[in-house]
């Protein structure tokens, strides 16, 4: 009989040797007759027992122990249903689930020298889905008891068994969410896993993967401002299980594992994955979150530590000749000029307006522009934020490669189609990291856009320095 079922079990203490243990006794007749036959339920005495609604009936087991005796004797026992007033002395709340859902032997007999028995609690289909109906408020109980029978002694400590019933549909927990998720090379997977122990089904779905994309404009991968996508296709061999698409019985659960090929440039590849129609023994389930259609932003470029200007890489891509950079932002506090930011020392910084020198907005959001003077390949960027107390000011800036761009008027920058290429996101306070490296989607411009949108104190944007490299990233399509 196919079933499912998730029960918490713990191994139940045997009983004091003066109870039940005949170790300290040579001679038979010297063992009082209530401890020749000594019998208890083995399983923790409280526990929820989840039942899933799949159109199939199940089975649940509980543990009948002989704690105790003369293992030579027979023995026997019965496993009964409380009523409902010896429920109700355990909880005045607790419902008592009619014993007419589930059948459970009657007797149980243990022969010579056998120690325990596994008890068989059936359910079937018919009385899950009423139960699921007209049970499921958290208040039923299935509650056993074992019962004296001939000579066989009952631990009266643990003689009974409450089961808190809760039916739940059946689902699967793709592992992804519709929309995008960002994963990198030190978090580089993601997992189908169930919610219940899977014992003996068959678990299947569908997965498509892609790595074409159209350039539409859009804002769905968090950029503030309209802007075209020019992202790169995730080579399909970097999931090398990507044909696995079902989960063997007795397996909770299947990773996949973004790997990249090696000699792949380091930058950000992307991922179409479609997840639908799950599956347990061809009968069709839920998932957690229904269909999937998930893009991966994968940030493929291994931790490296920046220590200096333009030196971090390590010869794995080409930094950017700044001598003819310009960055161009609109607010300025006139004692922390732009010119900061490119003059090579990263002890000073520019800042936005705070005070009542300088120009532009006081608070954010606003914009720079990184002028390098002619059309450059770009995939990395290099912020440096200000040196000292107050290097964790700056959190996150959007970056945009932009066609066109006006900037006669240094308050109001104006600029023309837009490609977002990615955000510098250094977080909260806890990451004191001066400068970082962010792998960007590879452009080809003169200009990129820096829009300043996260602060860690009030209103405050700074930058000690700006670098920029470039891999050998090429577009992947199928």
């Amino acid at each position: 009989m196919k079933h499912i079922v998730k029960i918490s079990l713990a191994a139940a203490a045997m009983l004091s040797l003066a109870a039940c243990d005949n170790s300290d006794f040579e001679l038979d007749n010297l063992i009082p007759d209530k401890f020749k036959r000594v019998v208890c339920i083995q399983n923790e005495q409280k526990a929820d027992l989840e039942l899933f609604d799949v159109g199939l009936a199940l089975d649940t087991e509980i543990t009948v122990l002989r704690s105790g005796g003369d293992p030579s004797l027979d023995a026997a026992t019965a496993l009964a249903t409380m009523s409902e007033e010896e429920l109700t002395q355990f909880n005045a709340d607790y419902k008592l689930l009619d014993p007419s859902y589930y059948t459970v032997p009657a007797n149980i007999d243990f022969a010579s020298e056998e120690r325990y028995k596994n008890v068989k609690i059936s359910f079937t289909t018919e009385a899950i889905k009423d139960i699921k109906e007209n049970c499921n408020d958290g208040t039923y109980y299935m509650a056993l008891k074992l019962q004296q029978q001939g000579e066989t002694t009952v631990d009266t400590d643990k003689y009974y068994i409450l089961r808190r019933i809760v039916v739940k549909d059946a689902t699967i927990d793709f592992g992804l969410r519709s929309g995008v998720t960002n994963l990198s090379s030190s978090n580089s997977q993601f997992t189908v896993s169930l919610p219940f122990t899977n014992t003996d089904f068959n678990i299947a779905w569908d997965m498509e993967i892609s790595n074409a994309f159209d350039d539409d404009e859009s804002t769905e991968l968090g950029n503030s401002l309209p802007a075209k996508y020019a992202r790169t296709g995730m080579p399909l061999e970097a999931i090398p299980a990507a044909d696995v698409k079902t989960m063997d019985p007795g397996t909770n659960s299947v990773t996949y594992e973004i790997s990249m090929p090696e000699g792949t440039p380091y930058g950000v590849y992307w991922l179409n994955v479609k997840m639908s129609n799950p599956t347990l023994n061809e009968i069709p389930i839920a998932s957690v979150e229904g269909d999937v259609e998930a893009i991966i932003r994968y940030e493929y470029m291994p931790d490296v530590s920046v220590t200096s200007l333009l030196t971090a890489l390590n010869g794995s891509a080409t930094a950017l000749d700044r001598t003819n950079w310009v960055f161009s932002p609109e607010s300025v506090q006139s004692s922390n000029p732009p010119t900061l930011a490119l003059d090579g020392d990263t002890g000073n910084f520019w800042e936005n307006r705070w005070g009542s020198s300088g120009y532009g907005p006081y608070s954010l959001p606003f914009n720079a522009v990184l002028d390098f003077g002619s059309k450059q390949k770009v995939n990395i960027l290099e912020p440096w934020r200000r040196p000292g107390d107050y290097v964790t000011d700056t959190k996150t800036i959007e970056v945009y490669a932009a066609e066109t761009v006006d900037y006669s008027n240094k308050e109001s920058i104006q600029y023309g189609d837009l490609t977002y290429l990615g955000t510098c996101e250094f977080g909260n306070t806890s990451n004191r990291n001066q400068a970082q490296l962010f792998a960007l989607d590879p452009a080809e411009t003169r200009y990129l856009i820096m829009r300043f949108v996260g602060t860690n104190r009030g209103s405050c944007a700074s930058l000690a320095e700006i670098g920029a490299w470039s891999t050998a990233t090429a577009a992947v399509t199928e």
